[in-house]
């Protein structure tokens, strides 16, 4: 299977996967590593992440993550 992407961010995401690079590709898009903690520089499993989903008048809104050091940040928008 083929999988086709465009934008100006793919190069960065390619060289980032490539390199194992959870930071980098982080950077690219946060999405892109919901595991990663921005604050402690380091990845986390999902079992080690408080979540909660936020809603704004009823509608999905984003999962906000609390990362085992205590750090808060949007994991998916």
């Amino acid at each position: 299977m083929t999988i086709s992407v465009a934008g100006d961010w793919t190069d960065a995401a390619i060289a980032a996967l490539r390199s194992h690079d959870a930071r980098a590709l982080s950077k690219v898009d946060s999405e892109f590593a919901p595991f990663w903690c921005f604050r402690c520089e380091k990845s986390y499993c999902k079992e080690h992440w408080r979540t909660g989903t936020r809603f704004d008048e009823g509608f999905f809104d984003c999962i906000e993550g609390v990362c085992p050091q205590g750090h808060r940040q949007t994991l998916m928008e």
